[in-house]
């Protein structure tokens, strides 16, 4: 989880840095901050690095050259789907962060310090629900937002990953190994069965010791070695009856 703060006052970002750092501390939350002091800093570090971007900004409204409502405008432009938090000193722009679908509005040094508390835990809880639903891929390029529930699995070839997922839709990006995407992935209900393959436990419905089969008939390969592990996970799933 990465948590950006946006402002062109110092004082401001290392006084909510610090609220934000106690209410994670008693709620024993993990993330890292990441802070910018202009909303076109924060529009260029979008740009370089959209896989590793925040996944929630709490961003103040008045800044020099380029407004908070603009920064988010363009980050929504070019599909930010994150959660946004306006922090400012106004209240004047309340239905304008309806544009952008902001999470919550916090006003500074009135919105009171439970509410503060209140609406970081929700807009954390959000973000994380959110990560788990969809993971973004890219290459060359070009950014595709898949539902995890939509994955049937990935494949590899020369380096090049498959994602293949809803009605044979698919999705080609560069990866080393395929062990890269499966830690990724770990968690979430996907399981290696063979050295190419990577597929998801919900999609099989029917497996022998040398073959699975997906819910939409295709047939994939199981190594040998990876059959143990596989024929045991569908059995903790309840997926018994697949089992041959």
């Amino acid at each position: 989880m990465r948590i950006a703060i946006c402002d062109d006052r110092l004082t401001d970002i290392k006084k909510y840095e610090e609220i934000f750092q106690k209410i994670a501390k008693e709620h024993k939350l993990h993330f890292d901050m990441i802070y910018y002091e202009s909303g076109r800093q924060m529009l260029l570090d979008f740009e370089m690095n959209r896989k590793h971007f925040a996944d929630i900004i709490f961003l103040d409204i008045y800044m020099p050259e380029f407004s908070g409502i603009e920064a988010a405008l363009e980050l929504r432009r070019y599909e930010y789907s994150g959660e946004i938090v306006f922090l400012t000193n106004s209240k004047n722009h309340m239905l304008d962060a309806f544009d952008v679908e902001a999470f919550h509005y916090i006003v500074k040094n009135e919105t009171p310090a439970h509410k503060v508390e209140t609406i970081f835990l929700r807009v954390i809880q959000k973000a994380s629900e959110k990560k788990q639903e969809n993971i973004l891929f890219t290459a060359g390029g070009e950014y595709r937002n898949i539902a995890i529930n939509s994955i049937r699995y990935f494949d590899i070839y020369q380096k090049i990953v498959t994602v293949h997922y809803a009605d044979h839709q698919s999705f080609e990006f560069y990866c080393p190994s395929l062990e890269k995407v499966e830690k990724q992935v770990e968690g979430l209900g996907f399981i290696r069965i063979h050295r190419g393959y990577l597929v998801s436990l919900s999609k099989i419905i029917h497996c022998t010791y040398d073959m699975v089969l997906m819910d939409n008939q295709e047939e994939l390969p199981v190594g040998r070695k990876y059959y143990p592990l596989l024929k045991e996970a569908l059995r903790n799933t309840n997926q018994t009856s697949a089992v041959v």
